[in-house]
Order: C-alpha cells, then sequence, then structure tokens
C-alpha cells in the first residue's frame, strides 16, 4: 500500500470522527445535527477535491499555504459567526468541553507527516514540526479530555496549556 492511499484512508476516517462528533456536539436535535454534518462533509469534500485536482500545488497557488488557507479560512469564518450570532454561539457553549477536547486525538495523524517526511515527500520544517506536535497532542488529548471530563475545575491549568500548545503547533 502507497503512502498516498493510507493518507487518504486516514484523513477520511479523521474526517468522519470530527464530523460526528461535532455534529452530535453542536446538533440539539436529528435535523440540525443532519444539517452541521452535510455542511462539515462538503467542507471536507471540497478540499479534497482541491486537493486532488492539485488546484493547492506551488504551480497553480500557493502550494502548503493554500491548504492551509483552505482549511483556516472557513474555521476563523465560523469563529466570527459564533461571536457574532447568537444561537451559534450558545450552542457552542452547549458542547461539552470534554469531547471538543477529545476529537483532537485524530491529531495522532501527524505520524504521517513524519513518515513522508522521512520518505522525502514533504518538506522540513514543515513535516517534523507539525508532525511531531500532531502526535504530541494527540497522544494527549484522551488523558486530557478525560480530565475535563472527570474533575472540570481542576483540568483548567491543564486545559490552557494544552490548548496554547496545540495552537502553536498548528500556527507554527
Amino acid at each position: 500500500m502507497n503512502t498516498d492511499l493510507i493518507g487518504s484512508v486516514e484523513l477520511t476516517a479523521s474526517a468522519a470522527i470530527v464530523i460526528a462528533a461535532l455534529s452530535i456536539g453542536f446538533g440539539s436535535n436529528a435535523p440540525a445535527r443532519i444539517r452541521i454534518a452535510a455542511w462539515l462533509s462538503a467542507w471536507f469534500v471540497i478540499v479534497a477535491i482541491l486537493a486532488a485536482t492539485r488546484a493547492l500545488y506551488y504551480e497553480r497557488a500557493l502550494g502548503a499555504p493554500s491548504l492551509g488557507i483552505a482549511v483556516a479560512l472557513p474555521i476563523a469564518v465560523l469563529c466570527i459567526l459564533v461571536a457574532c450570532v447568537q444561537p451559534l454561539h450558545d450552542a457552542l457553549h452547549r458542547v461539552p468541553l470534554w469531547l471538543l477536547v477529545g476529537v483532537h486525538t485524530v491529531r495522532l495523524l501527524g505520524i504521517s507527516f513524519v513518515i513522508l517526511y522521512a520518505a522525502g515527500r514533504l518538506p522540513a520544517p514543515f513535516a517534523p514540526v507539525a508532525g511531531w506536535g500532531d502526535i504530541f497532542v494527540g497522544a494527549t488529548a484522551l488523558p486530557v479530555a478525560r480530565l475535563a471530563y472527570r474533575r472540570p475545575v481542576n483540568a483548567r491549568p491543564i486545559l490552557w496549556i494544552w490548548n496554547v500548545i496545540g495552537l502553536v503547533d498548528l500556527v507554527a
């Protein structure tokens, strides 16, 4: 099996996990969950099509930064909407913190960045830095989520540190 196929399976499975978790967490009823899942799935499909058609390659766009924009721009728009639209703001506050943390276990796929870097398929410093950062955040997500579930008040300092590490990894 080649690394492209393995990566595709990993990303699709990770997207399915994230879409399911966020749909369940944000949706207050079945129709809302279906709408949320449909929007998140459409976003994933659009990014996958852009990648598959090489629209994000250096020859046609900005390369790796294009992928970052394709992923980060909708997140930024969603953050603005959550801040400005009260029903979305309320929905965010209904989502259990442990769920938002636990879903980051999918970041264990950072191991693929390290493998692709070792195979000469992804460049440094991006691949090793992003890969090892994602591995750390993904590996610690479940213990941190468990702490947030069992002792939410005591978990605050660890949650702050874990979030800062995760954010630095994403923007570095």
